[in-house]
């Protein structure tokens, strides 16, 4: 990984970290109020997903010459992409494992475990198609 790939994967790691204990929070409280693992996890990603983008794009990979216009839209895209990824997974994971019943602490589980795989498919999504420069 050449310097500037590993300074962006640091930040990112970061910037996905705190997104992710916002959004771990977040699910967990949903979960607690008896709200479905699938549109718990969505609504928690959709709520951290907008400042993740900004922090990304100002700080991680130094985006300074795209429009939001070009940038957002595939943002979005990505997003739902992984979005629907990591609740797929998480909900077959939890079919796999639990037969489909859950409660909240293992439904955290399963989405420390799923989104692991969704983070490090993210951070390339963005580097290459979201957020793309000149990488030479």
């Amino acid at each position: 990984m050449s310097g500037d790939s590993s300074r962006q994967f640091i930040w990112f790691t970061l910037i996905g970290g705190a997104q992710y204990v916002l959004d771990v929070a977040l699910l967990y409280g949903l979960l607690l109020l008896g709200m479905d693992i699938a549109w718990a996890n969505l609504l928690s990603r959709a709520t951290i997903g907008l400042a993740g983008f900004l922090a990304n794009r100002f700080i991680t990979f130094h985006d300074t010459t795209s429009s939001l216009a070009s940038s957002f839209p595939r943002f979005l895209i990505a997003w739902a992409l992984t979005s629907l990824a990591s609740t797929v997974g998480i909900l077959w994971v939890l079919q796999l494992l639990f037969d489909g019943a859950y409660t909240a602490n293992s439904g955290i589980a399963v989405k420390i475990v799923v989104e692991i795989v969704v983070f490090v498919v993210a951070f390339l999504i963005q580097k290459y198609w979201i957020f793309p420069r000149d990488q030479s």
